[in-house]
């Protein structure tokens, strides 16, 4: 084989992979959005039927609720990315997380506080207590099927724990 031939197939063989990963990274991304979807999805019914929403509850409080949501991501995000990759077996680092994450806890609670009058201005203060204990348990639900799927136990049902 000459060398134009060679270069030809590397080139074409590199072009493949490159376009192969890509694809797999579009797939996985896209799986990725839609798993994120359908558990959004879940969460939603989850809460709406835990508070005993009424379509006109729904209607105001789900708006509410996504920005509340996204605030807390976004808090949740600062905190986080601030000790990706770090070590944080050094004692500085260890003790410097401690304290970033008692004001994190403290800031989620300021969120909390901050939106507390818009949820009341939609729910009762009962279903605004309910509504953090809904959260919880849809997580711990949340834990336990993904906990079951890397079990190998993929087959299981959401399992409705609501802890009323």
């Amino acid at each position: 084989m000459n060398s134009a031939k060679i270069k030809w197939l590397v080139s074409l063989v590199t072009s493949l992979i490159f376009f192969a990963n890509s694809t797999m990274y579009a797939q996985d991304r896209d799986d990725k959005h839609a798993t994120l979807e359908h558990i959004h999805s879940i969460k939603v019914a989850y809460i709406t039927d835990r508070l005993n929403l009424t379509s006109q509850q729904s209607q105001v409080f789900w708006p509410v609720y996504s920005s509340y949501e996204k605030e807390l991501k976004a808090l949740r995000k600062s905190y986080f990315e601030k000790y990706k990759g770090v070590d944080k077996n050094d004692d500085h680092v260890s003790r410097q997380f401690f304290d970033d994450n008692l004001d994190f806890q403290a800031a989620s609670v300021d969120l909390k506080r901050k939106y507390r009058d818009q949820f009341l201005n939609v729910l009762t203060p009962q279903q605004l207590a309910n509504l953090f204990k809904a959260e919880h348990d849809f997580n711990i639900m949340l834990m336990q099927r993904l906990k079951d799927k890397h079990n190998g136990n993929d087959g299981v049902m959401w399992k409705v724990h609501d802890g009323r």
